[in-house]
């Protein structure tokens, strides 16, 4: 879900078919705002390899599932220093960095914790 309405989000934004309201910073000069596109974009492509992979049931999966979340938190936290330096007061931009944040930390503990029960039963 996330990956598709980045990747929806950065072409809109391209085409600069967003409204007003859409636009993640406003305040901010474009430079900032595609500051998070290249990173956004790894996020969406990243995870949806790792969905591909998982579904055609490689093992990689995993690694392209921490990367995608490792990305999505580095995301989160550049989203908001950016919140707290130029737009403190929009409550909703504070709130969306912190569900990039919280969300990949949750599942790659569950990540982890599969991949060391899955290594004490090899050896």
């Amino acid at each position: 879900m996330v990956d598709i309405g980045l990747l929806l989000y950065w072409g809109l934004f391209g085409l600069d078919w967003l409204p007003a309201f859409a636009v993640l910073l406003p305040e901010a000069p474009p430079a900032a705002q595609y500051s998070f596109c290249t990173i956004d974009l790894l996020v969406a492509i990243s995870g949806l390899y790792s969905l591909y992979e998982w579904r055609s049931n490689h093992d990689t999966w995993r690694m392209l599932a921490v990367a995608s979340l490792a990305l999505m938190l580095a995301s989160g936290l550049q989203l908001l220093v950016w919140t707290l330096a130029i737009a403190a007061s929009n409550v909703l931009l504070i709130v969306v960095s912190v569900v990039f944040i919280i969300t990949p930390l949750v599942f790659m503990n569950r990540l982890v914790r599969n991949v060391r029960r899955r290594a004490t039963k090899i050896y």
